[in-house]
């Protein structure tokens, strides 16, 4: 059963079009799960790594060459029979036209579209690191809309802003949300909110943070959940994304021991989902975030001066 073996690994790439759509492809007749889509990738040959696995498999599945790739997330996924670990890459640099090799059809897909494909359940947490960003300044408390107006231009490119700040009211809230929005929307910042899933459906902002998900997603949001152990993860079945932490000791959370980097890294390799790390990080802790398989790094301090 699954439990009793080792994972089999996979390398997979992402790869996108002028247009920011995604390639995916459908599985062959004879196949275990024939007829469900997937992203472009397969099994590491052995001795093989991740990176020459990508390499090979899209030469021989698609006739293109990838010539540069960066790590996305690392993710696992159960299967009744096995157990598969998936090494996802950023494919940033690749030469000649994908075309079906092994008689597979292929289509190009808007992320936010791939919802309704039929993908292979191991893939399918993989709309979600696609259509997350790779990092989240979090607002710092008691910050006004002008604060975070006046600091928006100084976080890095790609970053959201979560709206946190729990000692507002409803109302107060959303009013702040609302100023935001447009200059989030004009920079191409996604503004991720932290008063449900209504809010995120009233201001069309696709990205919530909810105190527990126990249900599949619903009209397409992504939510997210802060964990801060094992049982937590696995209390948040329903969520699209994980923010763990505290990583390490921070001011915002007085007393609170950090899990250490080992500890994170077991429990990110353990989750079928993506996962930010946060708590007592600074930016130059990102790329190691991403090494052991976080989709990126979440926190205060290290973006709001």
């Amino acid at each position: 059963m699954a439990e009793a073996s080792a994972p089999i690994e996979v390398a997979v790439g992402i790869l996108r079009d002028p247009r920011g759509c995604v390639l995916i492809g459908e599985r062959t007749a004879g196949r275990a799960y024939a007829g469900y889509w997937e992203f472009p990738g397969g099994k590491l040959e052995p001795g093989e790594s991740a990176e020459q696995a990508l390499v090979r498999e899209f030469d021989e599945e698609l006739g293109t060459v990838v010539r540069a790739a960066r790590p996305l997330i690392r993710l696992r996924h159960d299967y009744p029979e096995y157990s598969v670990r998936l090494s996802v890459f950023e494919i940033t640099d690749w030469a000649g036209e994908p075309r079906s090799v092994e008689g597979q059809r292929l289509a190009w897909v808007a992320p936010e579209a791939l919802d309704d494909w039929k993908l292979l359940p191991a893939d399918a947490p993989l709309v979600a690191a696609i259509r997350l960003p790779r990092e989240i300044a979090v607002s710092p408390p008691g910050a006004s809309a002008e604060d975070l107006l006046a600091g928006l231009p100084s976080l890095p490119p790609g970053a959201a802003l979560r709206l946190r700040d729990p000692a507002r009211d409803d109302g107060s809230y959303a009013r702040v949300a609302e100023a935001l929005l447009p200059a989030c929307r004009a920079a191409g910042r996604q503004l991720i909110l932290d008063r449900g899933e209504a809010l995120s459906r009233s201001l069309g902002e696709p990205i919530c943070m909810v105190r527990a998900a126990e249900s599949a997603r619903p009209d397409g949001l992504l939510r997210g959940v802060s964990v801060h152990d094992a049982a937590e993860c696995e209390a948040a079945s329903g969520a699209d994304f994980l923010v763990l932490g505290p990583v390490a000791a921070t001011p915002t959370h007085p007393g609170a021991e950090g899990l250490g980097w080992d500890a994170a890294a077991r429990l990110i390799d353990s989750q079928s989902k993506p996962v930010y790390l946060i708590g007592g990080l600074r930016r130059a802790d990102l790329e190691r975030a991403v090494s052991i398989g976080a989709q990126g790094i979440a926190g205060i301090r290290c973006y709001w001066s």
